[in-house]
């Protein structure tokens, strides 16, 4: 039975979203912003270089799943790499020690939006290929 078939509620609409380019180009250019904000606004520090790292790979992690949002294979390992890259960025924007820490809330933000994404995509595609025999 396909629990999907109206194409109604939460998770087709999350579904849809993330089969979606633009949205991937827009999340992009956010993260692109952010990345630009703590490059220019920010003192050379090795926590600082390693945010810069950790956010280049959310932004290749995004750049994948760019490519074509609609082949499983490839946006399975885009949202991994990009939740990865949120995972450093995490631990490194708490190694800076500040009290608010944009970086660190903005990686939180875009770490649970990733996860809402993946999940509302796994809980997808369980209830349309799952067979009801009762």
């Amino acid at each position: 039975m396909n629990y999907n078939k109206h194409n109604k509620g939460f998770v087709c609409f999350m579904y849809s979203f993330g089969r979606n380019r633009a949205v991937y180009a827009v999340l992009m250019v956010l993260v692109i912003f952010l990345l630009g904000f703590l490059t220019f606004g920010s003192s050379a520090q090795a926590n600082i270089l390693n945010l810069q790292i950790a956010i280049g790979v959310m932004l290749c992690g995004l750049l994948l799943i760019l490519v074509n949002p609609k082949i499983f294979i490839i946006k399975l390992i885009g949202y991994l790499i990009s939740l990865a890259g949120v995972m450093i960025a995490l631990h490194n924007a708490n190694l800076l020690g500040e009290g608010f820490s944009l970086y660190f809330y903005a990686s939180l933000v875009f770490g649970a939006f990733m996860m809402l994404m993946l999940l509302s995509w796994f809980v997808y595609n369980a209830r349309s290929s799952e067979i009801n025999e009762i």
